[in-house]
């Protein structure tokens, strides 16, 4: 069984992988157990289940906003999941406006795969807008 230091240790080359723009090693953490949670009310929203499913919502996020950081603040272990709480920064691509916005995301992992992650956005409305949504 992986150690909560394992977990952290995962969720921050996750994090690596995906911040670097390395979608192929990204994609080395799914594989077709795995599943994406987003927010409903956004234009990726809902379960994304399995590789293909999470490859077109990770396109459509791409699609959505540019120039992506995740300030970490810190990452809570444990030998079940881990979470990460920070600061995201993104540029929609529609609008070229820029935001911040606080984020926690709970990872589970199953034999160095990712086995679910759920973002929980501090502020949809936020995200809504920038993207020129109404």
């Amino acid at each position: 069984m992986p150690s909560a230091a394992d977990n952290k240790a995962l969720v921050e080359q996750v994090y690596d992988a995906f911040f670097t723009g390395d979608l192929d090693r990204w994609f080395s953490y799914i594989d077709d157990r795995s599943a994406l949670i987003e927010a409903e009310s956004l234009p990726y929203g809902g379960a994304h289940r399995g590789t293909a499913a999470i490859r077109a919502a990770i396109d459509q996020i791409l699609e959505c906003w540019e120039d992506g950081r995740f300030d970490i603040e810190e990452i809570y272990a444990s030998d079940m999941s881990a979470a990460a709480y920070g600061t995201m920064h993104w540029t929609a691509r529609a609008t070229g406006r820029r935001i911040s916005f606080p984020l926690l995301e709970r990872w589970t992992f199953e034999g160095g795969k990712v086995r679910e992650v759920v973002p929980l956005y501090g502020d949809t409305a936020l995200v809504l807008d920038a993207l020129g949504i109404d």
